[in-house]
């Protein structure tokens, strides 16, 4: 009897040490949440491209188009922070949101006139600080489908 409990009680032991170790090895929710966001599209809450000429010989905006532009700024804003907002540590989305890497393959995408999305997420390093993440996007256009791969680094 001593025995089967001790080998039950191993079992659970073991079962949960693999568990752990699994989870470790997993890309965390909010990372994933955040690569779908910048890697498919079209998103147009998330992106939406405003051509604006500046330079010698165009006009000076008026009062109504400069309000328009900080509208559709501001409306962008709040839709990243109501999609990936909780993802970021406190001060955090500010750095994110004036980041380039957060437009990548959505104007990529937009320029090109293709569909992107996420077709595999994993994790290929982790230490105390980073992480080392591979994803592979696949874009499609009404002539082909190609898959590019590009790695992210997070932190």
């Amino acid at each position: 009897m001593k025995r089967n409990i001790r080998i039950i009680v191993m079992g659970a032991f073991v079962i949960n040490a693999l568990i752990g170790c699994s989870k470790q090895n997993e890309v965390p929710d909010s990372t994933t949440k955040l690569l779908h966001a910048i890697v498919e599209s079209p998103n147009e809450e998330l992106y939406h491209a405003q051509p604006t000429e500046i330079g010698i010989g165009t006009g000076v905006p008026d009062e109504e188009e400069i309000d328009a532009t900080q509208k559709a700024v501001e409306e962008e804003k709040n839709a990243w922070d109501e999609t990936v907002g909780d993802c970021f540590a406190k001060g955090m989305f500010d750095t994110f949101l004036n980041s380039q890497e957060r437009i990548y393959f959505l104007g990529a995408s937009d320029v090109n006139g293709c569909q992107t999305s996420v077709k595999k997420i994993e994790l290929v390093e982790k230490n105390d600080n980073i992480q080392h993440i591979k994803v592979t996007v696949q874009a499609e256009t009404s002539d082909y489908k190609e898959a590019e791969t590009k790695d992210f680094e997070t932190e």
